[in-house]
């Protein structure tokens, strides 16, 4: 029988041991995204969870599931956005104040570690970094570990030449970024410890780390990070305040538009007008 709690969380216990305690906010047939009690929203690989509320949980190979899985699966309250199935990725979380971001699929190699994308960070192939970046944001808290070289990464001077990535939807979002971007968007999807780096890294000396962590703090579409776009907007590198008004998606974030409409660069007015308008 699953445990009940009073406060209508859930508890869930890893086969390491680790218990979260939260809410199941999304899904998929290899991932769950969970909101903890302190309003970290992490990725959690199903097949390394042993029980929720008490109860086994036992998952199949396919999106059916067993009796057991079947039982627990959350329904989503009305404010969450429906998750398409994904047999092979992770879905973008939705936590309150936060608005839908679009996330790529990743297609992790059965039996990867966290260690060998770690290694591919030094590749010298640009694609091939970019491509392990990604990975290890596909994995989610998982990667922790990585932290330190994603960061890294964030200084990564590969591509420069191509455009910052202003729009990014269903149509185009499969296309690789350069390394440093797509580091900063899995550091925005690791957890707490990742977004705590882009936080640091977006007040560093070097203007292209902190157009990077700009970038990813942006990829959250989380509200409360709206002071520190804000924040980015007074940045002396007009390539950091267009990744500011870029990020800045949410409710509350409207004013700060408005007044980009006046920034001196020619390419900041044009993405806060274009980002006005959805």
């Amino acid at each position: 029988v699953p445990k009940k709690r009073a406060d209508g969380r859930r508890e869930l216990l890893l086969k390491n041991g680790t218990l979260f305690v939260g809410v199941i906010v999304a899904e998929n047939d290899r991932f769950l995204s969970f909101s903890t009690s302190d309003g970290t929203t992490i990725t959690i690989i199903r097949r390394l969870i042993k029980e929720i509320d008490g109860v086994p949980y036992v998952m199949t190979s396919g999106p059916a599931a067993t009796p057991q899985d079947t039982a627990l699966r959350p329904q989503r309250p009305a404010s969450a956005p429906e998750v398409q199935k994904q047999p092979s990725a992770p879905e973008p979380a939705a936590i309150p104040g936060t608005v839908p971001s679009v996330i790529p699929r990743v297609d992790l190699k059965p039996g990867i570690s966290v260690q060998e994308l770690v290694d591919s960070l030094s590749s010298p192939s640009a694609e091939t970094r970019s491509v392990a970046a990604r990975q290890l944001g596909g994995m989610g808290q998982w990667a922790a570990s990585s932290i330190p070289r994603l960061v890294a990464l964030l200084a990564d001077t590969a591509w420069q030449q191509e455009a910052i990535p202003l729009k990014i939807d269903s149509m185009n979002v499969q296309k690789p970024l350069a390394p440093g971007y797509e580091a900063a968007r899995s550091l925005s999807l690791i957890g707490a410890q990742g977004l705590e780096e882009l936080k640091k890294n977006a007040r560093g000396p070097s203007a292209l780390v902190r157009q990077r962590a700009v970038f990813g703090l942006g990829c959250t579409g989380a509200a409360y990070l709206i002071p520190l776009l804000k924040d980015a907007l007074k940045d002396a590198e007009p390539g950091v305040r267009v990744c500011a008004v870029w990020g800045m998606r949410m409710d509350g974030a409207t004013d700060a538009l408005i007044g980009a409409l006046k920034d001196p660069d020619g390419d900041v007015p044009p993405s806060a007008e274009c980002r006005r308008h959805g």
